[in-house]
């Protein structure tokens, strides 16, 4: 597959740490000063500190997110980021609504993985899931 490893560290507000990857929102590239507060090469520590705070640092480094790197020049980059992102996604942990529970067993409906609706229904850890849901 076609990968660039440059170590990119972005933050996740949704995560609650940042992700390493370059599959960052465009936005958060788009001028110098965006590049500034919102890409950290080869510093995770540095965007646990600045977006997640001192008291965060640690436990933001232990649980960054690894996600996709994106080769410009490959015409097999889309392929291979829709399948690394369906791959975490499915690790992930996902609310059963009709039960109250939050589970990591793979087997969230398929309409959670689409655009629009991971942010919502998707989390890394099961207290981040439970606190959005109001449950567990």
């Amino acid at each position: 597959y076609p990968t660039i490893y440059n170590h990119t560290f972005y933050p996740n507000m949704h995560a609650g740490t940042c992700t390493n990857g370059t599959d960052y929102p465009g936005w958060m590239a788009q001028d110098r000063d965006f590049i500034r507060l919102y890409l950290y090469k080869n510093d995770p520590e540095g965007c646990c500190k600045y977006w997640f705070g001192d008291y965060g640092v640690e436990s933001c480094v232990n649980n960054i997110i690894q996600s996709t790197y994106i080769d410009d020049s490959s015409t097999d980059t889309l392929n291979v980021t829709a399948v690394n992102k369906t791959e975490e996604y499915l690790g992930m942990w996902y609310p059963v609504i009709f039960r109250k529970i939050c589970r990591n067993d793979r087997g969230m409906p398929s309409w959670m993985l689409v655009p629009g609706y991971v942010e919502w229904y998707l989390f890394n850890t099961r207290d981040q899931c439970c606190a959005a849901f109001g449950f567990c």
